[in-house]
C-alpha cells in the first residue's frame, strides 16, 4: 500500500515520550484549558493520530481522507461510550477503509452522484465542458498532508491526484481542520480559490453516529430534531421527489433512509435519546443557512443490522455540480463548519 504520510513519522513519534500536557483550546478563550495529548501510532500500514482530550479519545487518519475514524468518551466508572463509530478496526487505511462504515468522511467537491442529462458520474462545468465526477468526490479517501498540528488540533491539505485534477480543473487549496475538546469537536472544510473566476462547489460532511448508544435500546428510542420544512428523496437519475413525512423522525423509521432535509430555518440539529441525552450538530456557528443547504440521513434502520446512522450537512443538494448553487469567488475562501457536541 502506498504510504500517505512521511515513512518515518511513526518511528519518530515512538521515540518521543508521550507526556500529558496542558494545551490552550482554540476558540474557548484564555480561561479554558484542557488536559490533552496527541500520539502518532502506526497500525495496518496506516499512520494515525490519536488525541486524548480529558475523557475523550479521537482517532484520525490524517493522510487518507483526513478521516476522523472514531470518537469515544470514558465516564467516571471507566465505561466507554462510542459517539462516532468505526465498524472495522482492521480497516484503518487503504481500500478496506474506503468500504468501512463510520467516522466522518469528507465530501468534496460535490456530493452524491452527478449527472449530465441522465448519464451518471459526469458533470458540466460553467464553461460547458463535460468532465468525470466521482460519487461524493475525491477527498473521501484522497491523499492529504498535515500542515499544522498541536495537542488538540490539526489542519490537513488535500493533494489532488490526476483523476481529481481532471475532474475539477481549478487552481485551489482545500484544507480540512479539526479541533478536539472534552465533549465536542469542530471540523471545517476550507476552500481557497487561487484563480480569478468563481469556483462551483458542494462540499459536505458525512458523520456517522452510534445509535443506539445505550445497550438494550432500539433505534426507535432516538429521534432527529430539526426545523427543516421539506423532506425529499433521490429518484436515481439526478431528480428528487417530496414526501409529507416530517412526523417520521425516529432513526427506526424507514423514512429516514436516504432522506434529504431542505429549507432549514437554523443551523442546529439534535439527535435526542427519548430517555435523556443529546448530540447537537451545529452548522456554520448556527448562522441562518443558505437556501441550498441540506441535511441528509442514511443508515440502517433495522436493529442489529448496524448500530449507526449518518446525519450529513451538505452546502448543496445532490446533483448540484452541473447546476451549481454555491460558488467561491475568485481569490476568495469558502468554508463549511460543523460542531458536534454531546450533552
Amino acid at each position: 500500500m502506498e504510504r500517505r504520510g512521511p515513512p518515518n513519522v511513526a518511528k519518530k513519534a515512538a521515540a518521543r515520550p508521550q507526556a500529558r500536557i496542558r494545551a490552550w483550546a482554540f476558540g474557548r478563550g484564555a480561561a479554558a484549558m484542557l488536559l490533552s495529548d496527541m500520539k502518532i501510532i502506526e497500525k495496518d500500514n496506516a499512520v494515525l493520530y490519536r488525541y486524548n482530550v480529558d475523557n475523550s479519545t479521537f482517532l484520525i487518519n490524517p493522510f487518507e481522507g483526513a478521516r476522523l475514524l472514531s470518537w469515544d468518551i470514558e465516564d467516571a466508572s471507566g465505561k466507554i461510550r462510542s459517539v462516532v463509530p468505526w465498524t472495522d478496526m482492521n480497516a484503518l487505511g487503504g481500500e478496506k477503509m474506503y468500504n468501512t462504515f463510520g467516522g466522518n468522511p469528507i465530501i468534496f467537491p460535490f456530493p452524491s452522484t452527478s449527472f449530465v442529462g441522465r448519464k451518471p458520474d459526469l458533470w458540466r462545468t460553467p464553461r460547458g465542458d463535460v468532465r468525470p465526477m466521482r460519487r461524493h468526490g475525491y477527498a473521501w479517501d484522497g491523499k492529504f498532508e498535515v500542515v499544522e498540528v498541536c495537542e488538540n488540533a490539526l489542519k490537513m491539505k488535500f493533494i489532488p491526484d490526476a483523476d481529481a485534477r481532471q475532474a475539477y480543473p481549478y487552481d485551489y487549496n482545500m484544507y480540512v481542520r479539526y479541533q478536539f475538546f472534552q465533549r465536542s469537536f469542530i471540523s471545517e472544510i476550507i476552500l481557497q480559490n487561487k484563480g480569478d473566476l468563481p469556483m462551483p462547489w458542494g462540499a459536505g460532511f458525512h458523520p456517522y453516529f452510534t445509535i443506539p448508544w445505550v445497550k438494550g435500546e432500539t433505534k426507535k428510542n432516538y429521534v432527529l430534531i430539526t426545523d427543516a420544512a421539506r423532506s425529499t428523496y433521490n429518484v436515481g437519475d439526478g431528480t428528487r421527489y417530496e414526501l409529507k413525512n416530517l412526523d417520521k423522525m425516529s432513526f427506526g423509521d424507514t423514512e429516514m433512509l436516504g432522506r434529504i432535509l431542505c429549507n432549514l430555518k437554523t443551523g442546529t440539529l439534535k439527535i435526542r435519546r427519548i430517555g435523556g441525552g443529546e448530540i447537537d450538530i451545529v452548522i456554520n456557528d448556527n448562522k441562518k443557512p443558505d437556501p441550498s443547504m441540506v441535511v441528509v440521513t442514511w443508515g440502517k434502520v433495522k436493529d442489529g443490522d448496524g448500530d449507526f446512522f449518518a446525519v450529513e450537512p451538505w452546502i448543496a443538494p445532490p446533483n448540484c455540480a452541473t447546476k451549481p448553487l454555491q460558488f467561491v469567488d475568485g481569490n476568495s475562501i469558502g468554508t463549511l463548519k460543523m460542531q458536534v457536541k454531546v450533552s
